[in-house]
């Protein structure tokens, strides 16, 4: 039982000297691949865990650079895994929450003083730009449909998107 014990004491000092050692590279390489702190203190921290806990190691008798860094890339690459799939589920859950409710609303919103707009341009100017924007046909087809030019279908149209920047400002980037 002391031979355990002994074996077990001169693996944490084995362990502890590995650790003082080499977790300023370990951490370096991994801020230089990440470009993150937070990320280059967790995975230095989750490499020496996985080093302790993994009995496949024998602390004394390895070439601890090459071994070091494989892995300390693996933890790494699993971390970054990791990350993005939490990252992806909490976007998943903000998209449930009253956050998307509240934009949606925003959207009809603005969607209906769009129309409004609208409805005060001229008829053929507003047929030109509903075609256009919200049914979107091309300015040819527009021009064959209602038997104008192309030409005059570009200045129905810039002339509607004038007015509309001057007005609805805000919404232009939908359009």
């Amino acid at each position: 039982m002391s031979a355990d014990f002994t074996d077990q004491t001169s693996d944490f000092t084995t362990f502890e000297s590995l650790y003082k050692a080499w977790n300023t590279r370990v951490y370096a390489y991994v801020l230089k691949k990440t470009g993150s702190t937070f990320v280059a203190e967790e995975v230095v921290q989750l490499v020496f865990i996985k080093i302790w806990k993994n009995s496949q190691y024998d602390l004394k008798h390895i070439k601890w650079e090459a071994q070091l860094f494989c892995v300390t890339r693996s933890v790494m690459i699993d971390y970054m895994r990791q990350s993005a799939r939490y990252s992806r589920n909490d976007s998943l859950w903000e998209g449930s929450s009253d956050y998307h409710y509240q934009t949606e609303v925003e959207d009809r919103e603005n969607m209906e003083r769009l129309r409004q707009e609208v409805d005060r341009m001229p008829p053929v100017r507003q047929t030109v730009f509903r075609m256009s924007r919200f049914e979107h046909q091309t300015y040819a087809q527009i021009a064959e449909r209602l038997q104008i030019s192309v030409r005059t279908v570009e200045n129905h149209i810039a002339s509607a998107l004038k007015v509309l920047k001057k007005n609805l400002f805000f919404l232009l980037f939908f359009f």
